[in-house]
C-alpha cells in the first residue's frame, strides 16, 4: 500500500485529526490484512531542509524546533512512528 495523502488545517487539533488519526487507522487496516508492505510518502519539511545544512538521507533526524512550530512537520513525524 502507497499512503499518498495528506490532510490539512491550521492547528495540531486539525492536523491530528485530518492526517494523524486516518494514516495510523490505515497503517492498522493493513496490518490485520496482511499488508506485507506500507509505503508512507512524508515531506523533507521535518528536515527544515532551507538553511543549507548538510545533504539529508536516511540517517537525518527531524528538526526539533521546527516540529515544535510547525503543525504540518509534527504531522509528519507522528506519522512516520
Amino acid at each position: 500500500v502507497y499512503h499518498l495523502a495528506r490532510g490539512g488545517g491550521r492547528s495540531w487539533r486539525d492536523y491530528e485529526a485530518s492526517d494523524v488519526a486516518p494514516t495510523r487507522r490505515l497503517a492498522e487496516r493493513c496490518l490485520e490484512r496482511g499488508v506485507a508492505r506500507f509505503f508512507y510518502a512524508s515531506s523533507i519539511a521535518i528536515y527544515d531542509a532551507g538553511r543549507g545544512a548538510a545533504p539529508i538521507d536516511e540517517t537525518t533526524v527531524p528538526d526539533a524546533g521546527l516540529i515544535r512550530a510547525n503543525a504540518y512537520a509534527r504531522s509528519k513525524v507522528e506519522n512516520e512512528r
